[in-house]
């Protein structure tokens, strides 16, 4: 047990220590880091995933890549971590240190982490590496016994005008249907004008006494949101996470030089939106139970923060923690960033979020008025509410 505290203490601490590379074995357990075709601009989610798991309880280890080619957005739990306790290191920090335990084994093979990387613009033609290291100490099971496992890196293809050929070890993750890029503009803030001229009395919920009226405003001037048809906005309505995920492959499209309006060729209105999002790494396929479900307040982050390169995020505030937001929760980093950002405020001096409530329309509005102009974020300074996410 002494073994296991000693991954589970720091995990508490959010602390991360260096490793050494695994040595490789003839048929035992494997982690393997996928592979992916992506075009220069583009975010996509690198599955490290086990295979022959004989069941283990904590391990550490460490992603090295070529940070002039790709930025890693965030690196968040798979599917077989759901009840791991689960630290990693500052992610703009190489090598990143990612380390996990539980209180029993994990015997099922699955997706240990989910690493969305944004290749860079100014990335070219050419295969970057994502490298895996592990040392055979620092993986053990629930008996306390060093499992020895194989590894097998990664790489993030940019084919350029044509598809390259694989090599037959390459662990494809997927090919994308479109090898090309949204469009021929620059991908920049800059490319976030308004199109459409508001007028009062355009919906008729939204007077101008209305501390919201200026967000529905500007959302509805820069093309970021509509309303709910028969001239209301509906601002104290919820927005539902097909709406939520709309909003966020708007943001990206837009970036990217495109209009943010998407047609669907299918029943459903969302559809090509959601698979804009998993191409851009927004989201992962099967990562919501249901579309037509009210979204919540950290599920809406966590898609905001991902819809733009780190770049655009520029840190104008210094917020570490927050009451009611637990540090172990995979949309905490998504979360800080936007506090950090000066896109979230909180909704008191101490900064309190409300992570699992859901948002309204008009919060919604003002939240992607910041992501995608960045004159209107805000510095913020909060007060010690002197109270603990757990208390």
């Amino acid at each position: 047990m002494r073994k296991i505290l000693a991954f589970i203490l720091p995990i508490i601490m959010v602390l991360s220590l260096p490793i050494s590379l695994s040595v490789r074995a003839e048929n035992t357990p494997t982690i393997v880091i996928t592979s992916s075709f992506a075009a220069s601009g583009d975010w996509v989610t690198i599955p490290v995933y086990i295979k022959n798991n004989p069941g283990i309880c904590a391990a550490k280890m460490t992603i090295k890549y070529d940070t002039s080619k790709l930025s890693l957005v965030s690196a968040e739990k798979g599917d077989i971590m759901r009840s791991t306790m689960f630290t990693k290191g500052d992610i703009a920090v190489m090598p990143l240190t990612l380390v996990f335990a539980s209180l029993a084994n994990i015997t099922d093979d699955g997706i240990l982490f989910n690493l969305n990387f944004e290749v860079l613009p100014t990335t070219g033609k050419g295969e970057y590496d994502i490298m895996l290291s592990l040392n055979e100490d620092d993986v053990y099971n629930i008996d306390e016994v060093n499992v020895a496992f194989e590894k097998q890196n990664g790489k993030i293809i940019v084919p350029g005008d044509a598809k390259t050929e694989l090599t037959s070890d390459t662990n494809l993750n997927y090919p994308p249907a479109n090898w090309a890029a949204d469009n021929s503009v620059p991908a920049t803030l800059a490319n976030f004008t308004k199109k459409n001229a508001f007028n009062n009395g355009l919906y008729t919920d939204v007077s101008s006494d209305k501390w919201y009226y200026s967000e529905v405003s500007s959302a509805y001037e820069y093309g970021l949101m509509l309303g709910k048809g028969e001239g209301k906005f509906d601002s104290d309505g919820g927005v539902t996470v097909a709406e939520g995920i709309t909003m966020a492959a708007r943001i990206a499209h837009i970036y990217r030089g495109g209009t943010g309006v998407l047609t669907s060729t299918s029943a459903t209105w969302y559809d090509e939106y959601v698979r804009y999002a998993i191409k851009k790494g927004i989201m992962k396929k099967g990562q919501f139970d249901s579309f037509t479900r009210n979204i919540t307040r950290s599920e809406m982050a966590a898609l905001f923060s991902k819809a733009l390169p780190n770049s655009c995020f520029k840190a104008i505030n210094q917020i570490e923690t927050l009451p009611d937001v637990s540090p172990f929760d995979e949309s905490t980093q998504h979360i800080l960033k936007l506090y950090n950002a000066g896109i979230l405020t909180g909704n008191d001096t101490y900064g309190t979020f409300y992570p699992d409530s859901q948002i309204k329309r008009s919060e919604a509005a003002a939240i992607i008025n910041r992501v995608a102009v960045e004159s209107f974020r805000k510095k913020i300074t909060l007060t010690d509410s002197g109270k603990n996410w757990f208390d």
